[in-house]
């Protein structure tokens, strides 16, 4: 398998708890078991010929797949992931498992060459009377009949796997009526209904659902099982393979009979979606990417994917998937997407060249209607209900509910409208915001008679006609302002008619139908590939809520309705051409699409022509699709390297222009001057044909094709070359055009071409590394003439940390303040995934003065950008959707914020800044910057102008944090004439800066440092101390104060003193000496146990925690475990008791009386403290490892990876680490314990899974050798 690049693995965010767990998508090397061609000793190819499916039961196929799940365990067991994290393993159409990881799971996962790539469990969600007739599938010389004998016949024997919300059995749309027998091999699984059990049929001929084990959330009302309570899957599996023949009825309104495209295919259904508390549709990939792999194994010929995808991302899991499901030859038609009017440009999602990608159309099924104003005015519409005789006319602007804004009574938002206001009356609703069925459903609730729904001017354009159960009708925009201002004058009155199903002209593209040009890419792929019907279709839906056992019809409208008429007719070419590729059905339906609608005037969209980037290369036309002569063929290779070309994947053989995939359309995302592409075609005719071309040039272009005819044999292939230059076009606006083989004999090949005119054919956007350095840039040249290169920036980058609380209102969970200066060319705002946990993101960028959003970004994951060029100075703000955020829940976001003036920053330079070009020339610019700060990112950009006219511009971005100065491992240790424990502890107390409060104990004896560690490390109060503030610990000798414990004190500025022990340990005379400049107090006891116990006092009781650790000093060095444990008492603010290892001293068992602690814990094993002692006190866990090493590794457990700094001591010298565990409680970081002469296995381990960000030794090097320092350096930074 090829790795991908720029896809980097996420990592968890910093406020995640140590033990929580998150779900990831990991993909490893091999290849599936779809496309596996051989390699592996001893085990031949599993990947299927043209034509054949996979054949799951082989003993290659078997062989192979053990080999896979060994990979896989050996991946989780070298992380460290125990199989019972495991949420699925995929191995057909993918190689890889979901798996809930800890951080530092995580973090040991990616290290492994073996893994790919991790994506994080993310969210999709749905995408959403006979189009047989209007696609020339039925009546006599339709392709049922032609090709299949009729639609008794028309899908027989193929499979439609439909990843969706389900299925409803009973729904009489998928009968098993006169319905060949079930393939083998599919599952059925019954499920855990409360309404029946889920039976499959010869129709229905495989069930499997994907619920609450795969991350997804399940409301009460929803069925366990593959059974549909949703709809949406009923919807897309009704349409592509549904029954033929079946009664349509909604809401009482008879539609006719329909049918699936293919009528006799089976369907196995795969639920990776599932209800939502709002009506909506979602799954998490894991269960999607099951779905895929389940659906590759079973061995279906097709699969509709009605179902969101990323805009910019062709690698992600599920379009991972889909690649080799492709490669198995399974043809995929995924949806366009529904944000056609609201994100508009380059909405369109699914850019994969290996799925279908389908936009959405009308069908010429009419269901026109209109209204009548009291005054005589009518206006056409569409809807359904009436005729409803005159009414009373309101707006429902003018009767909003009580303490409800006008705005939302307007939009008839749920709850919105006034229902006295309401009653009897026909209501004016304007479109917008809520889903218009929503809107009728609130008219219903108030009694309403009708509702007369109006398009916004600046909002959707095009009409649905809807079954709502309520007389309604849908007006355009301008009529609706008309009937608006009409139903605002007293007595107003409506009338709406009876709706006229005469046919009407289509097709016509659909407002929310996503368009292109793809971002993945760059426009260098068209996308969407075809059109099919999308408006208004009617099709089998859910059961009644009420009765399940009574099935319904619905029609809606979307993408999701388009692409499984794509499914459907996919499966018919599938039943015909067995072993024709994915590619070639993909062709044969491109090239013989249609542009014009049935009036035979081009394809409408908004009332202007559509153009391919609406619907790529035409609406489907089934019957010529049969017949097209020459077919695009490509493959799993092809597809690699366009995916490396548009830098998606890394590792690829052939390196190809992204221009230059074999596909049936043509687009270039940017020519300057000229640019020749390269296809080859492939005769599927039955005869020798000679072909010759007819290209329309796209309008300002010139075109020549070479050859521009040939001669090729059935199954033979030919090649030409097709050169496009600019002449007029003018710059930065598509121009289409095509170019058609014809061989005179019927068929005609026909190809879109898109191309965007470019004065530069130059990178949006290129990257660099360091403080300072040069990059080159290539400039093609559109036009002849002068070019010019102008600077702006380079501007550094900040980090903003917003405080998010997650809350059911959209975009009111965090905003960041904006301040725009004057002389600011662009702003860019920016988060990632690395930052966070599989959490979803969502930014939009708002003038404040105006309320208005200005720009957003909403794709899926956290991995979120917002780009403003010419931006006005002034206050604005960045508001943050925390999308899956439950209620309540609160975490930091960090949004990287670049401002960059439109002047030159003096940190940038461009050679040459000026040169002359001809149409056609190549010139490489170097761009080079020098002066940058370390460890930070900035970001500039370059205008390109040609003959002073601008003409493009570049966008470099920098990164300097490989300039950050290298860490290197650090030693903390007291210098000559203070080399030793004293001068060590003065050094560590220095890290303070500054602290009011100091512990000061003996050098000699270890157990009161260690104690006092805690309680200073965590500010506690004493009698004559304040609290709140960290002490660090400082050593004297028992009769003397060293002069470098004298002069820390004095440094740190001091002015309380806490002095850990009795007298044998620090004399009166050193209390004396150090009373005379500072407030002295003592805490102490008869030995260590009751010094330990009188810290312990500090507390209040009823402490979270109290850890117990031995306080014998023996040959064993079993110190070692409090020195540990003291560190991560410090940090919870919880105290150490001592006791001896066979025996609970008195003063400890008083203290725990005392502490009444929540939890007891003991540190070491039980030769530090034994079973009695455990039992004695006790304890509800005990932290001990098969030695001190071990049990230092598994304190340090509690710390997250990514730690900011830990501290190394060494095991068996402790002295200078005595000051080392107040620091560590201080500041939340561990202490490690090493060998004196080399690093225990445990705490290299644990050094590689916290991968701290600094690592630092105390003591010299007769504590801890250099040897030790010198292996550290070898691996850190981790």
């Amino acid at each position: 398998m090829i790795a991908p690049l720029g896809m980097s693995a996420a990592t968890a965010a910093p406020q995640l708890d140590a033990g929580e767990k998150m779900t990831y998508i990991v993909q490893l090397r091999d290849t599936p078991i779809a496309a596996y061609q051989g390699g592996v000793s001893g085990i031949p190819a599993t990947s299927p010929a043209p034509g054949q499916k996979l054949d799951m039961g082989s003993n290659a196929t078997r062989a192979y797949s053990d080999y896979l799940a060994d990979k896989q365990a050996s991946a989780l067991s070298a992380a460290g992931v125990s199989s019972d994290a495991l949420v699925t393993s995929y191995d057909v159409a993918f190689n890889g498992f979901a798996v809930e990881l800890t951080r530092s799971q995580l973090a040991g996962l990616n290290k492994n060459p073996d893994v790919v790539q991790v994506w994080e469990d993310e969210i999709r969600t749905a995408d959403t009377v006979q189009t047989p007739d209007y696609l020339g599938l039925s009546g006599d010389g339709g392709v049922w009949d032609e090709y299949f004998g009729g639609y008794e016949n028309a899908g027989d024997g193929i499979v439609v796997g439909v990843i969706d919300t389900g299925i409803d059995p009973l729904n009489p749309s998928f009968s098993d009526e006169g319905m060949s027998e079930a393939p083998e091999g599919f599952t059925c699984d019954p499920g855990e209904d409360y309404y029946a059990e889920f039976e499959c049929n010869n129709k229905v001929i495989g069930a499997r659902y994907y619920g609450a084990e795969y991350g997804n959330t399940i409301i009460p009302e929803e069925f366990v099982s593959a059974r549909d309570y949703n709809g949406h899957g009923s919807h897309t599996a009704g349409t592509s393979a549904g029954n033929h023949g079946v009664d349509i009825e909604i809401l009482g309104a008879h539609i006719g009979e329909g049918s699936g495209m293919a009528p006799k295919a089976h369907i196995a259904v795969y639920k990776g979606l599932w209800m939502t508390s709002d009506g909506n549709g979602s799954g998490t990939t894991a269960g999607l990417v099951q779905a895929i792999d389940d659906a590759t194994a079973d061995g279906v010929d097709v699969i509709n994917y009605s179902i969101s995808g990323s805009s910019t991302n062709i690698m992600g899991p599920d379009e991972t998937a889909f690649l080799f499901a492709a490669d198995a030859g399974i043809f995929v038609s995924t949806s366009a997407g529904n944000s056609g009017d609201t994100v508009g440009e380059s909405s369109v999602a699914h850019n994969a060249p290996w799925t279908m990608t389908v936009a959405a159309s009308t069908h010429n099924r009419g269901a026109t209607n209109s209204v009548t104003l009291g005054d005589g005015t009518t206006f056409d519409g569409v809807g359904y209900g009436g005729p409803l005789e005159a009414t009373e006319l309101v707006n429902a602007v003018d009767i909003p509910a009580e303490g409800v804004d006008a705005s939302e009574a307007d939009l008839c938002a749920t709850g919105a409208v006034d229902d006295e206001g309401a009653a009897g009356k026909v209501v004016v609703c304007t479109r917008g915001a809520y889903a218009l069925v929503d809107k009728a459903a609130e008219l219903i609730d108030s009694g309403a008679a009708g509702m007369v729904l109006i398009n916004d001017p600046a909002g959707a354009g095009g009409q649905n006609a809807i079954i709502y159960g309520l007389p309604a009708t849908h007006l355009l925009a301008e009529d609706g302002q008309v009937v608006k201002a009409y139903a605002a004058t007293d007595g107003a009155t409506a009338e709406i008619s009876d709706t006229d199903n005469t046919p009407v002209n289509a097709p016509e593209m659909a407002a929310f139908s996503s368009y292109g040009p793809a971002l993945a890419g760059n426009g260098d792929l068209l996308k969407p590939d075809i059109t099919a019907p999308g408006v208004d279709v009617a099709a089998a839906y859910h059961a009644s809520h009420d009765d399940p056992g009574v099935p319904t019809f619905n029609q809606i409208s979307g993408t999701s309705m388009s692409a499984p008429h794509i499914a459907g007719l996919g499966a018919l070419m599938k039943q015909e051409f067995p072993e024709w590729s994915p590619a070639a059905i993909k062709s044969a339906m491109m090239t013989s699409a249609r542009q014009t609608d049935d009036s035979g005037a081009p394809i409408q969209r908004g009332g202007a022509d559509a153009s391919p980037l609406d619907y790529g290369a035409g609406e489907v036309q089934p019957a010529p699709s049969y017949n097209p002569g020459l077919i695009y063929d490509a493959g799993t290779q092809d597809w690699l390297n366009y995916a490396c070309a548009i830098d998606q994947l890394d590792g690829c053989d052939e390196d190809i222009d992204a221009s230059d995939l074999n596909y049936p359309s043509i687009s270039i995302g940017a020519l300057a001057g000229a640019q020749t592409v390269t296809r080859t075609v492939t005769n599927v005719g039955d005869a020798e044909a000679t072909y010759t071309a007819e290209v329309e040039a796209p309008a300002g272009t010139t075109a020549t094709v070479e050859p521009s005819t040939f001669t090729v044999a059935p199954g033979e292939t030919a090649t030409y070359e097709l050169t496009l230059q600019v002449t007029t076009a003018p710059l930065g606006e598509y121009t289409f055009g095509a170019i058609t083989w014809s061989d005179g004999a019927g068929h005609d090949v026909r190809s879109p071409i898109a191309v965007l005119p470019s004065a530069f054919a130059v990178d949006d956007e290129v990257a660099g590394e360091g403080v300072e350095g040069d990059v080159d840039v290539t400039v093609n040249a559109g036009v002849e003439g002068t070019a010019s290169a102008g600077v702006e920036g380079l501007a550094e980058g900040s980090i903003e940390t917003v405080p998010l609380e997650a809350s059911d209102q959209y975009l009111d969970d965090g905003a960041l303040d904006v301040t725009i200066p004057e002389g600011t060319s662009h702003l860019r705002l920016q988060t990632w995934d690395e930052d966070y946990d599989g959490i979803d993101l969502d930014l939009f960028f708002v003038d404040l003065a105006t309320g208005q959003i200005v720009a957003q970004s909403a794709v899926g994951g956290s991995t979120e950008q917002i780009d403003v060029s010419d931006i006005p100075a002034g206050d604005y703000f960045l508001a943050i959707d925390w999308y899956d955020g439950a209620e309540g829940d609160t975490m930091d976001a960090y949004v990287t914020q670049y401002i960059v003036p439109a002047e030159d920053a003096g940190n940038l330079t461009v050679d040459p800044a000026e040169f002359e070009v001809a149409v056609g020339d190549q010139v490489d610019v170097n761009l080079a910057w020098t002066g940058l700060n370390p460890d930070s990112t900035y970001l500039g950009e370059v205008n390109w102008a040609m003959d002073g006219q601008a003409a493009g511009r570049t966008f470099l971005t920098v990164d300097t944090s490989a300039d950050a100065e290298e860490p290197v491992v650090e030693r903390w240790s007291g210098q000559e004439p203070d080399a030793d424990r004293y001068g060590t502890a003065a050094v560590i107390a220095a890290e303070f800066g500054s602290a009011t409060t100091a512990y000061v104990t003996t050098g000699e004896v270890y157990a009161d440092a260690l104690v006092g560690s805690a309680p200073a490390a965590s500010g506690m109060r004493t009698q004559a101390t304040p609290g709140g503030d960290a002490a660090p610990v400082l050593l004297v000798h028992q009769d003397s104060v060293p002069d470098v414990t004298s002069a820390s004190l004095a440094d740190l500025g001091v002015e309380n003193i806490v002095i850990l022990g009795g007298t044998s340990a620090v004399s009166e005379g050193v209390e004396a000496e150090l009373a005379a400049d500072y407030s002295v107090e003592r805490i102490s006891g008869s030995d260590r146990y009751e010094t330990a116990a009188e810290l312990a006092k500090l507390y209040t009781p009823g402490v979270e925690k109290v850890y117990v650790a031995v306080g014998q000093e023996n040959e064993t060095g079993l110190f070692a475990d409090a020195l540990s444990g003291a560190a991560l008492a410090g940090a919870e603010g919880v105290p150490v008791l001592l006791t001896r290892t066979d025996e609970v001293p008195d003063a400890t068992a008083e203290a725990l009386e005392y502490l009444q602690a929540e939890e007891v814990v003991v540190l070491g094993g039980t030769a530090a403290v034994s079973e009695a002692v455990e039992q004695e006190i006790g304890a509800d866990s005990r932290i001990g490892g098969k030695d001190r090493y071990a049990t230092s590794a598994m304190v340090a457990d509690a710390y997250e990876a990514g730690v900011a700094n830990t501290l190394i001591a060494s095991g068996r010298n402790w002295p200078d680490a005595l000051a080392g565990a107040s620091y560590a409680g201080t500041n939340g970081i561990p202490v490690l314990l090493t060998r004196p002469t080399d690093v225990p296995e445990s705490i290299s381990t644990k050094l590689d899974e916290l991968s701290p960000e600094r690592l630092v030794i105390l003591g010299g090097t007769s504590a801890v050798s250099q040897d030790v320092e010198d292996a550290l350096n070898e691996v850190f930074p981790f």
